[in-house]
């Protein structure tokens, strides 16, 4: 509000009122309104460059202002943290190695992450001791190393998987002692410990995240992933909703509606099971967790044949499957 009216009615070019606000991004809009009709338009500019990096327009009824304007808030900032990361990605990949500060070896390090390979997590790992190398105080560097040890022994690249798990819970510990109020370090943590199997600690960490940020979709993933490992489904369902919702841009959006498959799995609904374990396989990035996941949902919903058809998709993306990978993965306690 105070930027927006300090700088109402100036001719600004984009890196000026970067520089005038000391900031890399800026939204700006329009409010147009009519009886009881409003309108809202929205851009997200990048400083530097003045490009616009999204865009987009709200119609909404003025029946209760306030309700409004908490809607649209809420719909902005889910759009726009995905776009600003994306375009710190792109900008840390394009910088030149010698040229990289913690924060550009972080985002080097979120793109191979996000890529699901060994080779491509082994890099990442590689980029976050980088960071933490330029910044022993970084927290996010210790917590992305954190995650990436999570992936090693998820997604089995690892023939150690105790070590990673070691190395991942020291990680993450030592990210949140770092800051204790960046909720993807509380996340990152509270993922740890349920691979670990102490389901109450990670659900206490991953609500803690979720209350230092509301709008992260991983966060809501985590918690209610760990409350269907607790024997909690029912609990565990209005959590992985919320992640579906407004984790529509993560990378992972597959694992949000597989583990929600899950869930309405141990609650014995199996259409619905069905139906989500469908959408994680469907899902552009979906990994081989997600057709063996769906392989079991229609098992129990008594569809044999489609259930080997699942079955060979996933060990056609992972041969080497094993039930050992399973167990390390899935740590179910008694509700």
């Amino acid at each position: 509000r105070s930027a927006s009216f300090a700088l109402r009615g100036k001719n600004m070019a984009p890196k000026d009122i970067g520089a005038a606000l000391d900031v890399e991004f800026f939204i700006e809009g329009s409010v147009r309104w009519s009886g009881a009709k409003l309108r809202l338009s929205v851009r997200l500019i990048d400083a530097a460059t003045g490009r616009q990096l999204w865009a987009d327009r709200y119609d909404r009824q003025m029946a209760d202002i306030f309700d409004v304007q908490d809607e649209i808030t809420e719909q902005i900032v889910l759009a726009v943290g995905p776009e600003v990361e994306r375009a710190e990605v792109e900008r840390a990949l394009q910088k030149a190695p010698e040229r990289l500060d913690a924060w550009d070896c972080y985002y080097r390090a979120s793109w191979h992450f996000h890529r699901f390979t060994k080779a491509d997590n082994d890099i990442a790992k590689a980029l976050y001791r980088q960071s933490i190398q330029i910044d022993p105080q970084f927290a996010r560097g210790h917590a992305g190393l954190s995650y990436a040890c999570y992936s090693d022994i998820v997604f089995s690249y690892t023939d150690d998987p105790q070590a990673a798990l070691a190395d991942g819970l020291r990680e993450a510990r030592l990210a949140v002692s770092l800051d204790p109020r960046d909720a993807f370090s509380r996340h990152t943590l509270g993922r740890i410990y349920m691979l670990l199997g102490r389901h109450d600690a990670s659900i206490e960490e991953l609500s803690r995240a979720i209350q230092l940020n509301p709008n992260l979709g991983l966060a809501y993933y985590g918690l209610g992933f760990s409350l269907a490992m607790a024997g909690r489904p029912f609990d565990a369902l209005p959590y992985l909703e919320r992640a579906c919702q407004i984790g529509q841009a993560e990378a992972l959006l597959w694992a949000f509606y597989t583990v929600r498959a899950l869930a309405h799995m141990l609650l014995g609904d199996d259409e619905e099971a069905v139906f989500w374990a469908r959408r994680g396989v469907e899902a552009p990035t979906a990994e081989y967790w997600a057709p063996l996941v769906l392989t079991v949902a229609l098992a129990h919903a008594d569809d044999a044949d489609a259930a080997k058809d699942a079955l060979a998709q996933a060990l056609a993306m992972r041969p080497d499957f094993t039930i050992a990978m399973f167990y390390r993965t899935f740590h179910f306690t008694e509700g």
